[in-house]
This record gives structure tokens, sequence and C-alpha cells, in this order.
């Protein structure tokens, strides 16, 4: 759908942390007080209620927001990371196009009723928290133990998800067994375009946390 004359274009920001199982709002809520709810619309798709949105001019706008949200993210140290994330980010970019006619008059203003005067699309920019194990050679507080728990049980359901959507004649994607696959449900399946970068250090001593990133 090419962008021609006379239309408008506008592009909203905004940028969520999922902490053990739960979502917040970063940009409004770095104290993590109020837990918001993902819901789906038929027009809207998935979408988190309460979560602030902010218009953008430029890619200026949008790196200003991404830094204020990533310096709120949740952190711990752990044996691997000094600042290691303890939640999944997600920042996501929405982009609504509205065209006119030849007579000037906006299109959406004609189809109100039906719903469709208006083209959006959704990018999500997501940063997954790293796996962590389970060490027993180290003593860590209830508060760590339910981070790594709720981190290693959306991860595990993610790549469930993935594997189903993998095979030809999937019945059964367990999207709704976690916040971080439920929030991501439009952009893993459908018409949606998904890119994974696995991040890894080549060193012998990351061997097996290298492994289970792959997995």
């Amino acid at each position: 759908y090419a962008r021609q004359k006379g239309d408008t274009c506008t592009c909203y920001v905004s940028f969520m942390q999922i902490y053990n199982e739960q979502v917040f709002d970063l940009l409004r809520d770095p104290s993590r007080a109020i837990s918001l709810t993902v819901k789906e619309d038929s027009r809207m798709g998935i979408y988190v209620e309460g979560l602030s949105e902010f218009n953008v001019e430029n890619e200026h706008d949008v790196l200003r927001l991404l830094r204020v949200g990533d310096n709120r993210r949740a952190v711990r140290a752990t044996r691997m990371n000094d600042m290691s994330s303890r939640s999944h980010s997600v920042f996501q970019m929405v982009l609504e196009q509205r065209r006119d006619d030849e007579d000037g008059e906006n299109i959406h203003k004609k189809k109100k009723k039906q719903g469709n005067g208006v083209i959006r699309s959704k990018l999500n920019l997501v940063d997954l928290a790293g796996c962590e194990r389970f060490d027993v050679h180290h003593d860590i507080g209830e508060a760590h133990i339910s981070e790594l728990t709720n981190i290693n049980l959306s991860l595990h359901t993610l790549g469930r998800c993935i594997e189903a959507l993998a095979k030809k004649n999937h019945t059964y994607v367990p999207y709704r067994e976690s916040k971080l696959t439920r929030l991501l449900q439009d952009s893993l399946g459908g018409s949606a375009k998904t890119r994974l970068f696995a991040m890894m250090s080549p060193s012998l001593l990351s061997a097996e946390e290298a492994q289970a990133t792959l997995r």
C-alpha cells in the first residue's frame, strides 16, 4: 500500500516491560506500580490497555524515548552479568496512514462505519531477558528466584510457539500461556515478518549458555 499525495501519516511510540509475568509502562511507570492488561480488539489487534503512546515526528524523538525507557528496566547482578536485564522489553511503533480522495475529503470519515479507513502497521522491537540456570552453589533470594522462574518460563513458551508455527499443520499455538507470547501474538503469526538475533559470547566458559540461547 504505497503512500500517495494527500496521505496523512502519524507515528506513535510505546515502551513496556514484562517483569514477573506482569506488564508495566516503562515511560510512565518506572517504579512498576501499576500492572497493565493485554487485550485484543478486532480493529486494533493485540494491545495493552492503559499503555501510554507518544506521537513522534522524527528519529530523534524515537531514540530519546528509547533511551529513557531502557534506563528504567528492571536489572540485577547475576553470575554472568553485573547489570542483567530481569524483564523482557517491548518497544512498539505504530504507523497510521489516512488517505484523502480527489475532493480532499478524508476517506477515513467516509468509511468510519466500516472501520477500514485507516491502514495500520505495527513494529515491535523486543529485547528478551537472558535465560539463567539455577546454581546450587550460589544463594539467591526469593525475588531473584521468582524473576529467574518467570523468565525461563516465558522463553520456554516462546520456543513452543515458534515450534508450533513452524509445523505445516499446527492446530494449537500456546500464545496465552505467557504475557510475552500473548503480547507478540500478531508479530509471530498471521502476515507478520519476524527476525531473531541471538547474542552470544565466543568464550568457552559461556559455551553452555550459548547452546541454551540457540535452542
